[in-house]
Protein backbone atom coordinates (compact mmCIF):
# COMPACT_ATOMS: atom_id res chain seq x y z
CA UNK A 1 0.00 0.00 0.00
CA UNK A 2 2.82 2.64 0.79
CA UNK A 3 6.50 2.96 0.08
CA UNK A 4 8.45 5.18 2.56
CA UNK A 5 10.75 7.19 0.61
CA UNK A 6 13.99 8.24 2.20
CA UNK A 7 16.96 9.93 0.23
CA UNK A 8 20.31 9.84 2.95
CA UNK A 9 23.55 11.16 3.27
CA UNK A 10 25.98 10.36 6.53
CA UNK A 11 22.60 9.51 8.64
CA UNK A 12 24.23 6.78 10.78
CA UNK A 13 22.93 8.61 14.07
CA UNK A 14 19.63 8.27 13.38
CA UNK A 15 18.45 6.51 10.07
CA UNK A 16 18.26 3.15 12.18
CA UNK A 17 15.89 4.72 14.55
CA UNK A 18 13.66 6.46 11.64
CA UNK A 19 13.01 3.12 9.61
CA UNK A 20 12.50 1.59 12.87
CA UNK A 21 9.37 3.95 13.47
CA UNK A 22 8.24 4.20 9.63
CA UNK A 23 8.34 0.07 9.21
CA UNK A 24 5.38 -0.70 11.04
CA UNK A 25 3.08 1.18 8.25
CA UNK A 26 4.12 0.41 5.34
CA UNK A 27 4.57 -2.11 2.71
CA UNK A 28 7.96 -1.07 1.47
CA UNK A 29 10.71 1.07 2.68
CA UNK A 30 13.19 2.68 -0.68
CA UNK A 31 16.26 4.40 0.83
CA UNK A 32 18.31 6.50 -1.49
CA UNK A 33 21.99 7.49 -0.95
CA UNK A 34 23.98 10.33 -2.07
CA UNK A 35 27.00 9.55 -0.99
CA UNK A 36 27.36 8.81 2.51
CA UNK A 37 30.98 8.24 4.01
CA UNK A 38 30.35 7.12 7.40
CA UNK A 39 28.34 3.99 8.65
CA UNK A 40 25.08 4.93 7.06
CA UNK A 41 25.37 2.18 4.19
CA UNK A 42 26.62 -0.73 6.79
CA UNK A 43 23.72 -0.20 9.02
CA UNK A 44 21.54 -0.31 5.95
CA UNK A 45 22.46 -3.50 5.13
CA UNK A 46 22.26 -5.08 8.67
CA UNK A 47 19.05 -3.86 8.70
CA UNK A 48 18.09 -5.28 4.35
CA UNK A 49 19.21 -8.45 5.91
CA UNK A 50 16.25 -8.26 8.71
CA UNK A 51 13.71 -6.69 6.49
CA UNK A 52 13.14 -7.69 2.57
CA UNK A 53 11.13 -4.72 2.57
CA UNK A 54 13.88 -1.83 2.64
CA UNK A 55 15.75 -1.52 -0.47
CA UNK A 56 18.25 0.40 -1.06
CA UNK A 57 18.98 2.57 -3.93
CA UNK A 58 22.06 4.91 -4.96
CA UNK A 59 21.96 8.92 -6.54
CA UNK A 60 24.83 10.90 -7.21
CA UNK A 61 24.85 14.32 -5.34
CA UNK A 62 24.54 16.97 -8.03
CA UNK A 63 23.54 20.01 -5.86
CA UNK A 64 19.57 19.54 -5.88
CA UNK A 65 17.13 18.29 -3.41
CA UNK A 66 14.12 17.71 -6.07
CA UNK A 67 16.46 15.69 -8.61
CA UNK A 68 17.74 13.72 -5.80
CA UNK A 69 13.46 13.28 -4.28
CA UNK A 70 12.79 12.59 -7.59
CA UNK A 71 14.78 9.38 -8.52
CA UNK A 72 13.50 8.08 -5.50
CA UNK A 73 9.75 8.29 -6.11
CA UNK A 74 10.66 6.56 -9.19
CA UNK A 75 11.63 3.77 -7.45
CA UNK A 76 8.64 3.60 -5.48
CA UNK A 77 6.28 1.30 -6.34
CA UNK A 78 3.08 1.14 -4.09
CA UNK A 79 0.02 2.88 -4.28
CA UNK A 80 0.71 6.05 -1.47
CA UNK A 81 4.34 7.04 -0.73
CA UNK A 82 5.18 8.69 2.43
CA UNK A 83 8.16 11.03 1.91
CA UNK A 84 10.39 10.95 4.97
CA UNK A 85 14.21 12.22 6.22
CA UNK A 86 16.88 10.03 7.88
CA UNK A 87 16.23 12.65 10.93
CA UNK A 88 12.75 12.24 11.45
CA UNK A 89 10.73 9.42 13.35
CA UNK A 90 7.13 8.77 12.68
CA UNK A 91 4.91 9.07 15.94
CA UNK A 92 1.65 8.86 15.01
CA UNK A 93 -0.14 7.26 11.64
CA UNK A 94 -3.84 6.82 11.51
CA UNK A 95 -5.66 7.60 7.83
CA UNK A 96 -9.52 8.04 8.56
CA UNK A 97 -11.10 7.84 5.07
CA UNK A 98 -9.55 4.27 4.06
CA UNK A 99 -7.06 5.51 1.77
CA UNK A 100 -9.83 7.77 -0.50
CA UNK A 101 -8.11 11.05 -0.80
CA UNK A 102 -5.56 11.94 -3.07
CA UNK A 103 -2.91 13.55 -0.40
CA UNK A 104 -2.83 13.82 3.70
CA UNK A 105 -0.57 15.87 5.75
CA UNK A 106 1.79 15.79 8.56
CA UNK A 107 2.23 17.61 11.66
CA UNK A 108 6.35 18.16 11.97
CA UNK A 109 7.48 19.24 14.82
CA UNK A 110 11.66 20.55 15.03
CA UNK A 111 13.21 20.83 18.41
CA UNK A 112 14.83 23.67 17.68
CA UNK A 113 17.74 25.41 19.85
CA UNK A 114 17.61 29.34 20.37
CA UNK A 115 19.24 31.07 22.40
CA UNK A 116 19.93 28.36 24.96
CA UNK A 117 17.07 26.51 25.16
CA UNK A 118 15.45 23.92 23.51
CA UNK A 119 12.09 25.12 21.73
CA UNK A 120 9.13 22.90 20.28
CA UNK A 121 7.88 24.88 17.11
CA UNK A 122 5.59 23.13 14.61
CA UNK A 123 4.77 23.14 10.83
CA UNK A 124 2.45 21.08 8.32
CA UNK A 125 3.57 19.47 5.34
CA UNK A 126 2.31 17.06 2.56
CA UNK A 127 4.14 13.40 3.25
CA UNK A 128 2.00 11.36 2.05
CA UNK A 129 0.69 10.90 -1.42
CA UNK A 130 -0.61 9.10 -4.04
CA UNK A 131 1.90 7.58 -6.61
CA UNK A 132 0.94 9.62 -9.47
CA UNK A 133 2.85 9.30 -12.93
CA UNK A 134 4.24 12.48 -13.20
CA UNK A 135 4.48 13.61 -9.32
CA UNK A 136 7.38 15.08 -8.98
CA UNK A 137 9.02 17.98 -6.84
CA UNK A 138 10.63 21.60 -7.44
CA UNK A 139 13.00 23.64 -6.08
CA UNK A 140 16.66 23.02 -5.77
CA UNK A 141 16.26 23.36 -1.83
CA UNK A 142 13.19 23.62 0.43
CA UNK A 143 11.65 21.68 -2.59
CA UNK A 144 8.15 21.22 -1.87
CA UNK A 145 5.77 18.50 -4.01
CA UNK A 146 2.20 20.51 -3.58
CA UNK A 147 2.31 21.74 -7.11
CA UNK A 148 2.18 18.36 -8.53
CA UNK A 149 -0.91 17.96 -5.81
CA UNK A 150 -3.24 20.85 -7.04
CA UNK A 151 -6.80 20.08 -7.51
CA UNK A 152 -6.22 16.87 -5.46
CA UNK A 153 -8.78 15.60 -2.73
CA UNK A 154 -6.77 16.13 0.64
CA UNK A 155 -7.33 13.14 3.47
CA UNK A 156 -8.34 13.43 7.07
CA UNK A 157 -5.84 11.51 9.30
CA UNK A 158 -3.08 12.01 11.77
CA UNK A 159 0.35 12.24 10.56
CA UNK A 160 3.04 13.44 12.62
CA UNK A 161 6.68 13.08 12.79
CA UNK A 162 9.66 14.51 15.21
CA UNK A 163 12.57 16.07 13.38
CA UNK A 164 15.65 16.60 15.30
CA UNK A 165 17.93 18.17 12.28
CA UNK A 166 18.16 21.55 14.44
CA UNK A 167 18.47 20.58 17.67
CA UNK A 168 22.18 21.92 18.00
CA UNK A 169 23.01 25.64 16.89
CA UNK A 170 26.04 24.18 15.13
CA UNK A 171 24.20 21.85 13.00
CA UNK A 172 21.09 24.75 12.16
CA UNK A 173 24.51 26.91 10.95
CA UNK A 174 25.54 24.32 9.22
CA UNK A 175 22.81 23.48 7.19
CA UNK A 176 22.09 27.41 6.29
CA UNK A 177 25.44 27.67 5.24
CA UNK A 178 24.27 24.74 2.85
CA UNK A 179 21.41 26.02 1.90
CA UNK A 180 22.65 29.42 0.95
CA UNK A 181 24.81 28.24 -1.40
CA UNK A 182 21.88 26.40 -3.04
CA UNK A 183 19.73 29.33 -3.05
CA UNK A 184 22.44 31.55 -4.94
CA UNK A 185 22.09 29.15 -7.72
CA UNK A 186 18.26 28.59 -7.19
CA UNK A 187 17.91 32.76 -7.87
CA UNK A 188 19.73 32.67 -11.12
CA UNK A 189 18.04 29.45 -12.75
CA UNK A 190 14.92 30.14 -11.02
CA UNK A 191 14.52 33.99 -11.12
CA UNK A 192 10.03 33.71 -10.93
CA UNK A 193 9.97 31.55 -7.92
CA UNK A 194 8.23 33.28 -5.58
CA UNK A 195 10.01 31.47 -2.26
CA UNK A 196 13.32 33.03 -3.15
CA UNK A 197 12.91 36.40 -0.81
CA UNK A 198 11.22 34.21 1.58
CA UNK A 199 14.32 31.63 2.28
CA UNK A 200 17.14 34.02 1.97
CA UNK A 201 15.62 35.98 4.79
CA UNK A 202 15.68 33.18 7.00
CA UNK A 203 18.97 32.17 5.82
CA UNK A 204 20.27 34.69 6.22
CA UNK A 205 19.10 35.32 9.90
CA UNK A 206 20.63 31.83 10.84
CA UNK A 207 23.90 32.73 9.43
CA UNK A 208 23.55 36.19 11.25
CA UNK A 209 23.37 38.36 7.92
CA UNK A 210 21.47 40.73 9.53
CA UNK A 211 21.04 43.32 7.22
CA UNK A 212 20.91 40.94 4.17
CA UNK A 213 18.20 39.10 6.03
CA UNK A 214 16.21 42.56 6.27
CA UNK A 215 16.77 43.43 2.46
CA UNK A 216 15.27 39.93 1.20
CA UNK A 217 12.73 40.30 3.77
CA UNK A 218 11.31 43.34 1.89
CA UNK A 219 11.55 41.08 -0.91
CA UNK A 220 9.68 38.91 0.30
CA UNK A 221 6.82 41.13 1.38
CA UNK A 222 6.33 42.28 -1.89
CA UNK A 223 6.37 38.99 -3.20
CA UNK A 224 3.18 36.48 -4.08
CA UNK A 225 4.08 34.61 -1.27
CA UNK A 226 0.89 33.46 1.35
CA UNK A 227 0.14 35.69 4.53
CA UNK A 228 2.02 32.47 7.13
CA UNK A 229 4.95 33.20 4.86
CA UNK A 230 4.89 37.06 5.44
CA UNK A 231 3.98 36.54 8.97
CA UNK A 232 6.94 35.05 9.18
CA UNK A 233 8.94 37.06 7.49
CA UNK A 234 7.32 40.23 9.98
CA UNK A 235 8.79 37.96 12.68
CA UNK A 236 12.71 37.99 11.04
CA UNK A 237 12.90 41.70 10.59
CA UNK A 238 11.41 42.22 14.07
CA UNK A 239 14.85 40.16 15.19
CA UNK A 240 16.97 41.48 12.58
CA UNK A 241 16.15 45.04 13.69
CA UNK A 242 16.55 44.18 17.29
CA UNK A 243 20.10 42.45 16.42
CA UNK A 244 21.19 45.45 14.44
CA UNK A 245 19.86 47.59 17.98
CA UNK A 246 17.00 49.14 16.12
CA UNK A 247 13.88 47.55 18.14
CA UNK A 248 11.52 50.73 17.36
CA UNK A 249 12.33 50.03 13.58
CA UNK A 250 11.45 46.20 14.06
CA UNK A 251 8.61 46.37 16.73
CA UNK A 252 6.25 47.56 13.34
CA UNK A 253 6.89 44.31 11.80
CA UNK A 254 5.64 41.91 14.51
CA UNK A 255 2.30 43.68 14.42
CA UNK A 256 2.30 43.06 10.92
CA UNK A 257 2.74 39.35 11.43
CA UNK A 258 0.28 39.34 13.61
CA UNK A 259 -2.33 41.51 11.13
CA UNK A 260 -1.18 38.52 8.63
CA UNK A 261 -2.03 35.57 11.02
CA UNK A 262 -3.71 36.83 14.49
CA UNK A 263 -3.86 33.13 15.82
CA UNK A 264 0.24 32.81 16.55
CA UNK A 265 1.95 32.54 19.45
CA UNK A 266 5.75 33.61 18.41
CA UNK A 267 4.38 36.59 17.77
CA UNK A 268 2.80 37.63 20.78
CA UNK A 269 5.62 36.59 23.26
CA UNK A 270 8.04 39.02 21.02
CA UNK A 271 5.81 41.87 21.91
CA UNK A 272 5.42 41.49 25.30
CA UNK A 273 8.88 41.21 25.28
CA UNK A 274 9.26 44.21 23.47
CA UNK A 275 6.99 46.05 25.73
CA UNK A 276 8.48 44.47 29.00
CA UNK A 277 12.15 46.15 27.47
CA UNK A 278 10.16 49.46 27.69
CA UNK A 279 8.20 49.36 30.97
CA UNK A 280 4.64 49.34 29.09
CA UNK A 281 2.64 47.52 32.14
CA UNK A 282 -0.45 48.55 30.16
CA UNK A 283 0.44 46.87 27.53
CA UNK A 284 1.94 43.77 28.85
CA UNK A 285 -0.95 42.89 30.44
CA UNK A 286 -3.26 43.73 26.99
CA UNK A 287 -0.24 41.01 25.47
CA UNK A 288 -0.73 38.52 28.04
CA UNK A 289 -4.64 38.55 27.68
CA UNK A 290 -4.02 38.31 23.66
CA UNK A 291 -2.10 35.79 24.19
CA UNK A 292 -3.69 33.62 26.61
CA UNK A 293 -6.61 33.34 24.12
CA UNK A 294 -4.72 32.34 21.65
CA UNK A 295 -2.96 29.65 23.17
CA UNK A 296 -6.77 28.86 24.68
CA UNK A 297 -7.58 27.64 20.79
CA UNK A 298 -5.23 25.10 20.27
CA UNK A 299 -2.65 24.49 17.56
CA UNK A 300 -1.23 27.74 16.43
CA UNK A 301 -2.18 28.80 13.02
CA UNK A 302 0.90 29.56 12.30
CA UNK A 303 3.56 27.81 10.01
CA UNK A 304 6.91 26.83 12.42
CA UNK A 305 5.15 28.39 15.13
CA UNK A 306 6.35 27.49 18.88
CA UNK A 307 3.70 24.96 20.88
CA UNK A 308 2.74 26.46 24.27
CA UNK A 309 0.29 24.85 26.70
CA UNK A 310 -2.16 26.33 29.29
CA UNK A 311 0.40 25.33 31.64
CA UNK A 312 3.42 26.75 29.94
CA UNK A 313 1.38 30.04 29.96
CA UNK A 314 0.81 30.34 33.65
CA UNK A 315 4.48 29.74 33.96
CA UNK A 316 5.65 32.12 30.93
CA UNK A 317 2.88 35.12 32.71
CA UNK A 318 4.33 34.56 36.26
CA UNK A 319 7.72 35.03 34.96
CA UNK A 320 7.10 38.12 33.20
CA UNK A 321 4.82 39.64 36.25
CA UNK A 322 8.14 39.39 38.44
CA UNK A 323 10.09 40.53 35.47
CA UNK A 324 8.19 43.43 34.90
Amino acid sequence: MISACYIVRNAQDTLEESILSVAPHVSEIVVTDTGSTDQTLAILRRLMAADDRIRLRCFKWCDDFSQARNYCLSQATQDFILVIDADEKLTAFRIEDGYQADWYPAVVTNHVASEGRRIPVRHTSTRLFRNFSGIVYLGIVHELVEASLAGRRRGNGSIQLEHSGYESGEMATRKARRNLELMKRQEVEQPANPANAFILCKTHYQLEDYQFCIDHGFQALLSPIDDHSKAQIGIFLHLAYAKLGKPRFGVRYLELALRFVPGQIRAHLLLIEYWQSIGRRDLIQKGLTDLKSVVEKGASALANDEVMTLADLEAYTRRVQIGS
